[in-house]
C-alpha cells in the first residue's frame, strides 16, 4: 500500500510544547490574576496565578498531558478558568466573561522571543516527503492566527496541503472536521 498522506499534530510532534506553551502559560495566567486581583479584594497574586495554571493543567512548572491546555481550545480553557474561579468564589474578569480567553494567549504568543523550537530537521523531512509526492497535513486545537505564526517560525508553513484547525468555520481536533 503506497502511503498518500501524512497528518501531522502540531504541539509535542512538530514544535516541542513545554518550551513554548509553558511559557505561554505563566503569562497569561499572570494577567489573568492581575485582573483578578484588580476586582477582587484581599486577593494573593501568587497564590491566584497558581489556581488559574492549575486550572490549565499546569502544575509545579509542568504541563499535565491530560490538563486543559494540553488538547483543549482557549474558549474551553477559559471555561475550566472560569469553574474554578466561580467555587472560589472570585469575581471572574470581563475576558472570562465574554470567553474572549484567545486575545490573552494571542497577546502572549506576539514575542518575537517565543521559544519555539521544531522536534527535529522538519523543512528536510518535509522536503523528503513532499518529494515522494506524499500530501502533507497538519490538526491542531489552536488558532489559525497562532497556528500560522508558529508554522511559519519553524518554516515549513508552504510545505503544508492542508491546516485543519479553529478557524471559525472547522472545529478543532477532535472534532472529525
Amino acid at each position: 500500500m503506497q502511503i498518500k498522506g501524512v497528518l501531522f499534530d502540531k504541539d509535542g510532534t512538530l514544535l516541542d510544547f513545554n518550551s513554548l506553551w509553558l511559557s505561554v502559560a505563566e503569562q497569561v495566567a499572570e494577567n489573568l490574576a492581575g485582573e483578578c486581583c484588580a476586582l477582587n479584594t484581599g486577593i494573593n497574586l501568587a497564590k491566584q496565578k497558581e489556581k488559574i495554571l492549575w486550572a490549565m493543567g499546569v502544575e509545579h512548572g509542568i504541563v499535565r498531558a491530560d490538563g486543559p491546555l494540553a488538547y483543549m481550545t482557549y474558549e474551553k480553557i477559559g471555561e475550566r478558568i472560569s469553574e474554578v474561579l466561580t467555587l472560589e468564589q472570585i469575581k471572574l474578569p470581563e475576558i472570562l466573561e465574554q470567553g474572549e480567553l484567545n486575545v490573552l494567549f494571542e497577546d502572549a504568543l506576539e514575542s518575537d522571543s517565543l521559544p519555539i523550537k521544531a522536534t527535529c530537521n522538519l523543512r528536510q523531512l518535509f522536503m523528503s516527503l513532499k518529494e515522494k509526492e506524499i500530501k502533507l497535513g497538519l490538526a491542531t486545537a489552536d488558532n489559525k492566527c497562532v497556528t500560522e505564526r508558529c508554522l511559519r517560525q519553524l518554516g515549513i508553513i508552504e510545505y503544508l496541503d492542508f491546516i485543519g484547525c479553529d478557524d471559525g468555520v472547522l472545529q478543532p481536533k477532535p472534532q472529525p472536521d
